[in-house]
């Protein structure tokens, strides 16, 4: 049986003794999320790749600066209040935070951890089948083929 995720909003410890009230992000969420940081992370380096002489927009470089950007997005949707901050808990200071070392690697697990959970756990169904029946039960005993 498939078990729902919970996506109440609870406190979690960051790093640099920042704790935030945060709820897990939605599928739609992420998806939003995403789709933001892939124009953001393009702005971003084209704009570097004008500063620094050689940079060059590697695949894995450009999917590095979207995941901070997606971070960036999911901080801004989903934490409602912190702790341990300076200043008020807006969306552009939460940006703000997510620019602080350690605060992305420390906040992507919780914000992607119902949906995660749920991924991990499946569908409930049985394998399929792959020239092994030992996954499932035949379900059609004296079936006969078809034409």
């Amino acid at each position: 049986m498939l078990r729902l995720p919970s996506f109440e909003a609870s406190w979690h410890d960051l790093a640099r003794g920042v704790r935030v009230l945060t709820r897990p992000a939605t599928r739609a969420e992420i998806t939003a999320a995403s789709a933001w940081a892939r124009q953001e992370a393009d702005k971003a380096l084209s704009a570097a790749s004008g500063r620094l002489d050689g940079l060059e927009a590697s695949h894995d470089r450009r999917e590095a600066v979207q995941m901070g950007y997606t971070a960036i997005a999911l901080a801004r949707l989903c934490v409602t209040d912190w702790q341990g901050v300076d200043g008020d808990c807006t969306p552009e200071n939460i940006g703000a935070l997510m620019q602080v070392p350690g605060m992305v690697e420390a906040y992507t697990p919780i914000a992607l951890a119902a949906v995660t959970a749920l991924s991990a756990e499946g569908n409930a169904s049985a394998p399929a089948l792959n020239g092994t029946t030992a996954g499932a039960p035949n379900t059609a005993e004296g079936a006969k083929p078809q034409a």
